[in-house]
């Protein structure tokens, strides 16, 4: 008997344990952060436009290659602490 593995499970399982999403991605697997939270430089005031952009450019990679699957709404990295005084 095998076990069937969900990677995507698995995945979110370790960057709720404190894991970086950057650190689980592979060839087959994308995250991409919320785009209404980008702010700073780069940012087009358009967030739905930046999500269709990043969804696009990820989908022809895995067309080029052998496929994957995209996790919405988890950064690439921790949010920095913030540094105001409490």
């Amino acid at each position: 008997m095998s076990i069937k593995l969900d990677p995507i499970g698995d995945a979110l399982r370790h960057v709720a344990e404190g894991a970086t999403a950057a650190s689980l991605e592979t060839e087959t697997l994308d995250f991409k952060r919320d785009p209404h939270t980008v702010t700073g430089r780069g940012a087009s005031g358009n967030p739905q436009a930046r999500l269709v952009e990043e969804l696009v450019n990820a989908v022809v990679c895995f067309a080029n290659t052998r496929g994957g699957r995209i996790i919405l709404g988890v950064s690439m990295w921790p949010s920095p602490p913030s540094l105001s005084p409490q």
